[in-house]
């Protein structure tokens, strides 16, 4: 069984267009989480569930990455709670 040194590594293994879900609470830098979601994105099926935590100024790198993620790929990102720390869109 191959084992994986963090969450980059798992996602890349996988196959594009793969996931239905998927749900990232990772690092809290900008760096990390911009290149996780350009990792994710291709992975995702078309109709699926990308969400994640920690969207709030707190984890500014967050939310950075986030919102560029955003712009890159014409999404309309959601947040949802009182103070949106879980943020989510359908991929299409």
């Amino acid at each position: 069984m191959k084992t994986f040194d963090d969450d980059i590594e798992y996602i890349e293994s996988l196959e594009n267009q793969s996931l239905d879900i998927l749900y990232i609470d990772t690092l809290h830098t900008f760096a990390h989480m911009d290149y996780l979601l350009e990792v994710c994105y291709p992975k995702m099926k078309h109709g699926s569930l990308l969400f994640g935590h920690d969207y709030t100024p707190e984890f500014y790198g967050v939310v950075e990455a986030v919102t560029n993620f955003r712009f890159r790929h014409n999404l309309d990102i959601k947040g949802s709670g009182q103070d949106y720390s879980i943020w989510w869109d359908l991929i299409k």
